[in-house]
């Protein structure tokens, strides 16, 4: 419901604050959207377990979305059908 409110709530929200500025729209949205991410750092909780934590080094390696683009294509036979080629 909530996300039905956004589509109909949010162009009128911005229709009226671009009376005021046409830049007030990005300030209220980029305004907006730092409240929630920081009511989601305060009210959310750490939901995995203290003992299934790890306190390792980071790498970056380890986050990197696109890991099986590096892989030789005999090895991923996916990577010639994916995203660029899908359109």
């Amino acid at each position: 419901m909530a996300f039905g409110l956004g589509f109909i709530l949010g162009p009128a929200l911005g229709g009226a604050l671009s009376q005021i500025s046409l830049a007030a729209p990005a300030y209220a949205a980029g305004t907006l959207s730092l409240l929630s991410a920081l009511a989601g750092f305060v009210v959310l909780r750490e939901s995995l377990p203290p003992e299934r934590r790890t306190s390792g080094t980071f790498r970056w390696q380890e986050i990197n979305p696109l890991w099986w683009q590096s892989l030789p294509s005999s090895a991923a036979p996916s990577r010639r059908s994916s995203w660029p080629w899908s359109f």
